[in-house]
């Protein structure tokens, strides 16, 4: 009995470790964050992530300097398919790969493609963000580290 209640309590530690839980509110970490030199640099980033059905709803706010923030907000729906995103030439897919999150961004003239890694840290408390971008000014790549706040 012993042994039976171990392995179930591992196999469902497994599963819950598949799929890691992006919920809450993130702050960039500038100072790990590694920017392409084709990249904006800002100042700061927020980024507040909520359940939303089985996805995701996110809202990114970049700090500038300029400005009091700009927000973009975002939807991840998980199952690997392209949804227009609403008001918007572009489409995206989101998907989980083991306990990554993958998504892609593309624009409808194939002038814009953005694929993105989501890793969770084992606790919990740290999320490493790998972005390639590829555009008319040709191809960039960043490693964003965002700390749970």
């Amino acid at each position: 009995m012993r042994k039976s209640t171990l392995f179930l309590v591992a196999a469902l530690t497994l599963v819950a470790a598949d799929k890691p839980d992006l919920s809450g509110k993130w702050v960039l970490n500038t100072q790990k964050s590694i920017f392409s030199n084709k990249n904006y640099n800002p100042d700061g980033m927020t980024l507040e992530v909520s359940r939303d059905g089985d996805g995701y709803r996110s809202k990114l706010t970049t700090m500038d300097g300029s400005s009091g923030g700009i927000v973009t907000e975002g939807q991840w729906f998980l199952d690997g398919k392209f949804h227009p995103v609403a008001g918007t030439r572009w489409s995206q897919m989101s998907r989980w790969e083991g306990n990554v999150l993958i998504a892609d961004k593309k624009s409808a003239e194939g002038t814009y493609e953005e694929h993105m890694k989501l890793t969770v840290s084992v606790d919990g408390k740290r999320v490493t963000e790998t972005l390639q971008v590829k555009n008319s000014e040709g191809n960039n790549s960043s490693t964003l580290i965002w700390d749970r706040k």
